[in-house]
């Protein structure tokens, strides 16, 4: 990424999160960023161009996070509980405290609904990855570490959803792993 489109990103991601995306312009952006509306759409299109690569940055930031902290862990159920715990509760913790953070975190602008997508691909990934840690017959009624984390994604939209509390989620995911991995 070279270095005004990362200006502009960071700039961007402030004033999402501070404003939500409707009372952020170009111009705001634009001064954020300490350049001029014209040098900012030789970088992007528009403000949808950039929201979208402000909602990708933090997607990835989390799976970077996710790779570089289960690399400190061995036992698998906790490389599991530590994907949970940067995708699932860190999150929630910033979604509660902000509607703009929920705006961004859980976009549902249609603009950015294949971007949603694959960064849901993205967690799933990463909850894959670490099944695959796990001892071939944990995995109740058969299922692969793929179909496993589907379910797992699926499931936990629907507990962040309806949980009131960060610790309704986090009891909801404990129930769901616990229904769905033998322990050893």
């Amino acid at each position: 990424m070279n270095d005004k489109r990362r200006i502009i990103i960071n700039a961007a991601q402030q004033l999402f999160l501070k404003y939500g995306y409707t009372k952020v312009n170009m111009s705001d952006i634009a001064k954020a960023s300490q350049m001029s509306r014209p040098l900012l759409y030789t970088v992007f299109n528009g403000k949808e161009a950039i929201y979208d690569s402000v909602i990708r940055k933090l997607a990835d930031e989390i799976t970077q996070k996710v790779k570089r902290e289960i690399e400190k862990i061995d036992e698998p159920l906790e490389k599991l509980d530590k994907v949970f715990q940067l995708w699932v509760l860190e999150l929630q913790e910033e979604l509660i405290k902000s509607d703009e953070a929920r705006e961004l975190y859980e976009s549902t602008f249609p603009f950015v609904q294949e971007t949603m997508n694959e960064i849901t691909q993205m967690f799933i990934k990463d909850i894959e990855n670490v099944l695959k840690f796990l001892p071939k017959d944990s995995l109740n009624g058969g299922l692969s570490p793929k179909q496993l984390a589907g379910i797992f994604a699926e499931a936990i939209s629907g507990f962040k959803k309806n949980g009131k509390t960060i610790e309704e989620v986090e009891e909801q995911i404990r129930l769901l792993v616990q229904a769905t991995i033998k322990s050893e």
